[in-house]
């Protein structure tokens, strides 16, 4: 993005990018859960197809991305544009899920290497 932030603002923004994440899940959920006591919504319509619930985590997402650009803004005093944000967000979602990936083949291997180890040394 061309910014840079010192540690503790970092830390900032982040803590808050999660904040407004959390916060926005935790509305959404209470709203969610009104709409169910007084029969708005039908338990079993979200159960069957849980993927109505799929823009409430874009929502999240949202909330968590516009947070993010507006501390970077203000911490590095640089206007941050939308798609310069989204492409920072899907960077980090590349991160994310090769890191995730690693992960999974450590585990793989190492519970391989335990289920395995004694029958190849016996």
């Amino acid at each position: 993005m061309g910014i840079e932030l010192t540690w503790s603002q970092a830390v900032r923004v982040v803590a808050s990018r999660g904040i407004a994440a959390v916060t926005a899940g935790f509305i959404l959920g209470k709203l969610i859960g009104m709409g169910l006591s007084s029969g708005w919504l039908d338990f079993s319509l979200l159960k069957e197809r849980f993927y109505v619930l799929i823009p409430l985590v874009m929502v999240c997402g949202m909330a968590s991305l516009l947070a993010f650009q507006k501390l970077a803004q203000v911490f590095s005093g640089k206007k941050i544009d939308i798609w310069t944000t989204m492409k920072t967000a899907f960077i980090e979602g590349c991160y994310y899920v090769a890191f995730v990936t690693i992960l999974s083949i450590l585990m793989l291997i190492l519970f391989a290497l335990v289920e395995f180890w004694p029958r190849l040394t016996s």
